[in-house]
């Protein structure tokens, strides 16, 4: 895993952001039940080491985000366990390590996120 570097912040930049996350958040709302995640896929990540965060990787969303993008489909979860279980605290999007900056930058502004 690796940085990407932060750039200037510009109004579309923030317009875009603020898509994608709206967009998320309608998306995971199911997911706020993790055994909703795990019916779609997602399976945790090391499950028995302790986490701050457990990552719940649904690996064919892995694959098909090495060539596209989809705003409405993260390739993880994050989950903190709880009493209860576990309650979802975000989500992640991966690329190929060979995708270019330039081409992050056109899936998620850059100056918003690394």
């Amino acid at each position: 895993m690796k940085w990407t570097s932060l750039r200037p912040s510009t109004a579309a930049d923030q317009q875009r952001a603020e898509g994608i996350v709206k967009t998320l958040r309608a998306t995971l709302e199911k997911y706020k039940d993790v055994r909703v995640a795990e019916q779609d896929g997602f399976r945790p990540f090391h499950p028995k080491f302790p986490q701050q965060e457990y990552h719940f990787t649904n690996y064919w969303e892995g694959l098909k985000a090495a060539f596209r993008f989809d705003p409405a489909q993260s390739t993880s979860l994050l989950y903190k366990k709880t009493t209860n279980g576990y309650e979802l605290v975000g989500a992640m999007y991966t690329a190929p390590k060979r995708v270019s900056e330039e081409r992050l930058n056109q899936h998620v502004p850059l100056s918003i996120t690394r």
